[in-house]
């Protein structure tokens, strides 16, 4: 039950942000400065208290970004999103997979990824660190809840009041692509 209603929190906060004014819905925002070891130092309380690798720490109406951290020998379930993706590696080496090419990553590099596109990290052979600025910003925490082996397809469109046609749809692309 306290998993549900953690992945709940997860999947309604990025919903939420789109019609308030909290720290991650910063729609007026005009301008702010990150100092990136605030934002390491922020990720990793996060990732201490619920395991979850990715902190987003700015969205607006027209982008979000947030560091997203993989262990060394970890794994990087994400699916393709519905946003174009810009990736900074601030440290560490692995390689990633962009549709069909292969290519290994380190400290400095930049990548892009349009949506849709399926892509993940793999081989992490060095903790990697990863500013990921997504536009326009994710509305789709389905990629959450799918890898809740817990919730059923049902309650997975209901909470994101989708029809279950449409959930089906994404599992069956995802299995066949072999993120889930």
């Amino acid at each position: 039950m306290l998993r549900q209603r953690y992945l709940l929190g997860l999947l309604l906060l990025p919903l939420l942000g789109v019609f308030c004014s909290s720290a991650l819905a910063q729609r007026d925002l005009k301008q702010k400065i990150f100092p990136l070891n605030g934002l390491l130092a922020l990720q990793h309380q996060q990732f201490k208290k619920t395991d979850r690798e990715y902190y987003e720490f700015l969205r607006t109406g027209s982008m979000s970004s947030g560091i997203y951290v993989i262990n060394k020998g970890g794994s990087d379930p994400q699916q393709p999103h519905t946003s174009d993706e810009l990736y900074y590696i601030i440290g560490g080496r692995a390689d990633i997979v962009i549709g069909h090419i292969r290519r290994t990553v380190k400290k400095g590099d930049v990548i892009y990824v349009a949506k849709t596109i399926p892509h993940h990290f793999y081989n992490i052979t060095q903790k990697a660190t990863v500013l990921v600025t997504m536009a326009p910003a994710e509305q789709t925490p389905h990629i959450i809840l799918l890898h809740d082996k817990k919730l059923t397809n049902a309650q997975i469109a209901d909470v994101l009041s989708v029809n279950i046609k449409t959930v089906d749809s994404i599992v069956k692309q995802y299995t066949k692509l072999g993120h889930l």
